[in-house]
């Protein structure tokens, strides 16, 4: 390393590369029956009843769209590899549920591809708005689900900024509690702990990442994969709102 320290260099950072090339394809997180050591009786029983019924009826999914295209979606869902069955479930003036039981395991990544095509499926139907696939089973991912990022993050701030800022006010105040204790560690910890919460909740959260989701566009979720609902406005296109100068 003293006498060539420039290709050592080089090596060890492809090296380091390589290795770190896998994480762009990690799935973390583990199905419900692989969360424990010991074998519960909850898990038991689901064994059992998968090995008769499919092992997704413990925890079914819903689809849901407009009631003109009710029949469209189940007609859809009927063809996705994975799904045991697709049947319509309650409607009404303005929403109608098709329910959906998978074949496989419930959180397991089988039950992902299967969600994933599913909701491919549902979305390719012509004539209705555009579809939600809910359940346990079924996760958010990086989908931009009709709106665009844009339009999709402050949708997002809207909803979901307060309950996650009073969160994390709570938390930062659990966390500034250890200040008042005697041991000068646990005064540090506490007090560091609660000014990062603060940082995160009322900075990085509230302002940076969505500022970088408003310059960056669809370019925000790489290395992820885009997959846009049939009512987005492709990438690089201003939202609708844009496109006629309206303003929220």
């Amino acid at each position: 390393m003293a006498r060539r320290p420039a290709p050592v260099a080089a090596l060890a950072t492809l090296l380091l590369a390589g290795l770190a090339l896998g994480g762009l394809g990690i799935r973390t997180g583990l199905s419900e029956t692989e969360q424990f050591r010991d074998k519960p009786e909850a898990v038991a029983g689901a064994q059992t009843l998968a090995r008769a019924f499919p092992a997704g009826a413990t925890q079914p999914m819903a689809v849901l769209t407009n009631p003109a295209a009710a029949q469209a979606v189940l007609a859809a869902a009927g063809t996705v590899d994975g799904l045991a069955a697709a049947r319509p479930g309650p409607a009404g003036e303005r929403v109608a549920q098709v329910d959906v039981v998978l074949e496989v395991e419930p959180g397991s990544a089988a039950a992902d591809r299967a969600v994933t095509a599913l909701r491919d499926a549902v979305a390719a139907v012509p004539g209705s708005a555009p579809p939600a696939v809910a359940g346990a089973d079924a996760p958010p991912g990086a989908v931009v689900g009709g709106t665009g990022t844009r339009d999709g993050m402050g949708s997002a701030l809207r909803v979901t900024g307060g309950v996650i800022t009073s969160a994390g006010v709570l938390l930062a105040a659990v966390f500034a509690v250890l200040g008042v204790l005697p041991l000068i560690t646990l005064t540090q910890i506490g007090i560091i702990v609660c000014v990062g919460v603060l940082l995160d909740t009322l900075l990085v959260r509230t302002v940076l990442v969505p500022a970088l989701a408003f310059l960056l566009g669809d370019r925000f979720w790489w290395p992820g994969r885009i997959r846009r609902g049939p009512h987005a406005p492709a990438a690089g296109d201003a939202a609708p709102a844009e496109r006629v100068g309206a303003r929220d």
